[in-house]
C-alpha cells in the first residue's frame, strides 16, 4: 500500500479532527487559522483520497445496559482465504461485536465485544464462536476499562 502524500496543514486537520471530530468547518477553520474554504476544500480531497474515512461516535455502552466488555482470542484450524472471510463476516453481523482485529500470531482473530452480563458473555461466546465450525481454540480476558488515545499516531 503506497502512503498517500499530505503535508502539514493536512496533518493538523486529521490531528483536531481525530481529537473532536465534531468540529465544525468554522471552528477548524479558526483552529489552525486557515480560511474556511481552505478547510473545507482540504476535508474533502482527505475523504476524496481515502485518508480521512469516517467520523465515529464514542457510546458509554453502560447507558445501553452493557456492563461487561471482553477480548476475544480466536484461532482457526484451516486459514483458507474463504473461512477467514466467512468468519469475520459472521461475527461482524453479531450486536456484541465493536471491533475485530484479525491477526498474525498464534490467534487469528482479537474480537472486542460488549455484552450485558457474565451469562450473557457465555451464551455469545458458546452462539457465536464454538458453534462455528473450524474454530479450534478460544481465549477471552474481560476489560477493566477502556481509553482511546486522543493523540493522533503518524509518522512525517
Amino acid at each position: 500500500m503506497k502512503t498517500k502524500k499530505i503535508d502539514n496543514v493536512d496533518l493538523a486537520i486529521l490531528t483536531a479532527i481525530y481529537k473532536d471530530s465534531r468540529l465544525s468547518n468554522k471552528d477548524l477553520a479558526e483552529k489552525l487559522g486557515i480560511a474556511p474554504s481552505t478547510s473545507l476544500e482540504r476535508v474533502k480531497r482527505l475523504h476524496k483520497e481515502g485518508i480521512l474515512q469516517n467520523y465515529f461516535a464514542e457510546i458509554d455502552y453502560k447507558s445501553l445496559g452493557v456492563n461487561l466488555q471482553a477480548m476475544v482470542s480466536i484461532r482457526l484450524d484451516k486459514h483458507t482465504q474463504e473461512k477467514v472471510e466467512q468468519f469475520k463476516k459472521n461475527i461482524l453481523e453479531a450486536k456484541e461485536v465493536i471491533s475485530i482485529y484479525h491477526m498474525g500470531g498464534e490467534n487469528d482473530f482479537l474480537i472486542h465485544i460488549a455484552v450485558n452480563d457474565v451469562e450473557h458473555l457465555r451464551d455469545f461466546i458458546y452462539l457465536a464462536f464454538s458453534s462455528q465450525s473450524g474454530v479450534e481454540h478460544i481465549s477471552t480476558a474481560l476489560i477493566y476499562e477502556h481509553q482511546r488515545s486522543r493523540v493522533l499516531p503518524y509518522q512525517l
